[in-house]
């Protein structure tokens, strides 16, 4: 049987890395728009917020990344893949983030999809795929975390997962 543990996620990761970069990226993809005025409120929060990040600040959280991958990725010493929910819980409400702010709408957002960010800053190849359904018919899903580089193992995975619990032909119920 193949070991089974946690991976290592620091803290560190989703509060000093991935929020940081998430709203200095805001930032500086809003400044390099024509009409910044036309975005969303949602989205102009975002980037006011980036833009209290520092060049410098980012320089360090970036100077910082490798010992932060280093620590996330020791679970590849013990396996070839991590497997995650998908999602934490089911998905939004139709209008669940209408006249919420910035802030608000990234915690209700990343309440239901914790297990991504840090596979984002940390750099592993990630795949999201359908697994089944839940009581109310609606669809489920799994995340599958590669070693870095090593996104065919990942596909191979993905593939060996669709031919066992084909998904293409399936629709959930609609009301």
């Amino acid at each position: 049987m193949s070991p089974s543990r946690d991976p290592d996620y620091p803290l560190s990761a989703v509060y000093g890395q991935a929020l940081p970069r998430y709203f200095r990226g805001a930032y500086d993809d809003v400044k390099s728009l024509p009409r910044p005025e036309r975005l969303e409120a949602r989205t102009r929060g975002f980037a006011r917020i980036g833009r209290l990040i520092s060049d410098r600040r980012m320089n360090a959280i970036r100077g910082a990344e490798s010992e932060v991958a280093e620590r996330v990725q020791s679970i590849f010493d013990d396996v070839d893949v991590v497997i995650t929910p998908g999602t934490a819980t089911g998905p939004s409400r139709v209008g669940a983030y209408q006249r919420r702010g910035a802030i608000s709408t990234l915690t209700l957002c990343a309440q239901r999809v914790p297990f991504q960010a840090v596979f984002n800053v940390t750099g592993q190849p990630a795949a999201v795929v359908p697994w089944g359904s839940d009581g109310n018919g609606v669809p489920t899903s799994i995340q599958l975390v590669g070693k870095p580089f090593d996104e065919a193992t990942l596909l191979s995975l993905a593939a060996q997962i669709e031919q066992a619990r084909p998904w293409a032909q399936r629709r959930p119920p609609v009301s």
